[in-house]
């Protein structure tokens, strides 16, 4: 079988090229020549299909079938459709499920509208543009005209990094995010996969458009992360968060966390598409933990995602690893220039005052702290558990540990800003650990060093890490210990007692 590969150097055109090697088949492959190498034995023909006589490279040649997989301008296909009409009988073209016109019903079949499109189109989105692509390859070659309907597609050579990216992100270790719930299904079709499908029908001349992508269900969210966790032999730990907690907090499914798509989102039709068609035209598809492992194996090789051939760069998908922090129950977050919660017992914010700290102020309270009123809260110094509305997370970097408790200042519980941590609520949850603190226990009233309260006893940390949780200072002739925490005598150090 004579074939020739429009590209052949991508993700999807060089899984097709090395399974018509695998075949015997004798393949060439037409490109500019300036991505990517192409397996031994296979013959490369150089042009640029969006140039004036850019196509000129294929005069006189002759292939039994012709696979393209552009995605970018219609009138492109339809150039070259055109070009190899009498040199080629039949025409695949590696089209999308995203040409369906929104709103698109869940199990989605071949029929359904699609968006509109025009076969002699200059550009336009990518659902445009596969579609434009579809009109174009039918336009010339008719039923002849194989149309692939790709879905989310995975496996060795991503060059979007999808799978990759939750790879990597596992293999790191640690506490990953994990987009509940477990069960929910998944539906792909591995690019091998799908090569071998599209040789198959286009070598027995089947036209017409296909779903080709795996059963809704084919693998779970659950089972993926699992495989993953398996494959990498990694240590990470899943934290399973409910959907709706994600998605409140910003977080894009599909591109923040890729190949999530949660029940009830509007694009969740993308893995709830209908396969009859395809699956009774002999589709088959591999289980997830080999196409899991083989990403890996490849991963490794390679170091990175590659750049996808011939198209401009994308942004990264995936969290961040700030971002990530920030979405986990328990977690905490990295100490230092984060901004604080205001303290209920000295002012609520910006330009505010509490009533309770003026209703302790006009009684005379003699350990109330004096107005501060156009100030802005403090940032933090301590490890503090926050919530992700408020706080401006980092990654962490001083770990955790179990059974942490927050000391309780007399009279009164954990305070933000007072040398104590604000973790009122959080430390004994079962669900995540408690943060440690800062190498030196933050003082908010330190007094000068050598002075009579620092010559009081007050402990310093020792050791190496010395990471212990902050104690108020010990009461003594020159500090008191009141309702709102240590304060320090005004007159005594110097400083003004707050």
């Amino acid at each position: 079988m004579r074939l020739l590969v429009l590209g052949g150097t991508g993700f999807v055109g060089g899984a097709t090229v090395a399974e018509a090697v695998r075949r015997g088949w004798s393949v060439t492959v037409f490109n500019r020549g300036v991505h990517g190498a192409v397996p031994p034995g296979v013959h490369r023909l150089r042009g640029d299909r969006t140039a004036p006589d850019g196509l000129a490279a294929l005069a006189g040649g002759e292939w039994d079938l012709v696979v393209d997989t552009w995605d970018s301008a219609p009138r492109a296909v339809r150039d070259a459709a055109r070009a190899l009409a009498g040199a080629v009988p039949h025409y695949a073209y590696i089209s999308s499920g995203s040409v369906y016109a929104v709103p698109v019903a869940a199990r989605v079949g071949e029929d359904a509208p699609t968006v509109e499109a025009s076969a002699d189109a200059d550009g336009g989105d990518y659902a445009q543009c596969k579609a434009g692509g579809e009109l174009a390859a039918t336009e010339v070659y008719g039923e002849r005209a194989l149309l692939v309907r790709a879905g989310l597609i995975l496996g060795p050579g991503e060059d979007i990094g999808r799978l990759p990216w939750w790879l990597q992100r596992v293999a790191r270790g640690g506490d990953v995010l994990a987009p509940g719930p477990a069960d929910l299904p998944v539906q792909y079709i591995d690019v091998r996969d799908l090569a071998a499908w599209t040789l198959d029908r286009a070598a027995e001349g089947v036209g017409g458009a296909f779903n080709v992508i795996s059963h809704p269900g084919h693998t779970t969210m659950g089972e993926l992360l699992d495989t993953v966790v398996a494959v990498t032999g990694s240590d990470a730990r899943l934290r399973w968060i409910d959907p709706a907690s994600i998605l409140a907090a910003g977080v894009i499914p599909w591109n923040d966390l890729p190949i999530w798509i949660p029940e009830g989102h509007e694009f969740r039709w993308l893995q709830e598409r209908g396969v009859q068609k395809a699956y009774a035209a002999g589709l088959t598809c591999r289980p997830v933990a080999e196409t899991v492992a083989d990403t890996w194996r490849w991963l490794r090789a390679v170091g990175s995602v590659p750049p996808r051939a011939g198209r401009p760069a994308r942004a990264p998908v995936g969290l961040d690893p700030a971002r990530e922090v920030r979405h986990q129950p328990g977690q905490q977050v990295r100490l230092g220039r984060v901004r604080a919660q205001p303290h209920p017992g000295r002012y609520a914010g910006h330009g505010q005052r509490d009533p309770q700290v003026e209703q302790r102020r006009a009684a005379g309270h003699p350990h109330t702290p004096p107005a501060r009123v156009g100030r802005r809260q403090p940032a933090g110094r301590v490890g503090q558990h926050l919530d992700p509305a408020v706080a401006q997370p980092q990654p962490p970097r001083l770990g955790v540990v179990q059974g942490w408790r927050p000391h309780r200042v007399h009279g009164g519980g954990p305070q933000v800003g007072r040398g104590v941590a604000d973790v009122h609520g959080s430390c004994s949850s079962p669900v995540g650990p408690a943060p440690l603190l800062p190498r030196r226990p933050a003082y908010p009233h330190r007094p000068p060093a050598g002075s009579a309260a620092d010559r009081a006893g007050r402990p310093e940390p020792s050791g190496p890490t010395a990471l212990r949780p902050v104690r108020p200072p010990p009461a003594g002739p020159d500090r008191v210990v009141g309702t709102f925490g240590p304060c320090i005598r005004p007159g005594v150090t110097g400083r003004k007692g707050r």
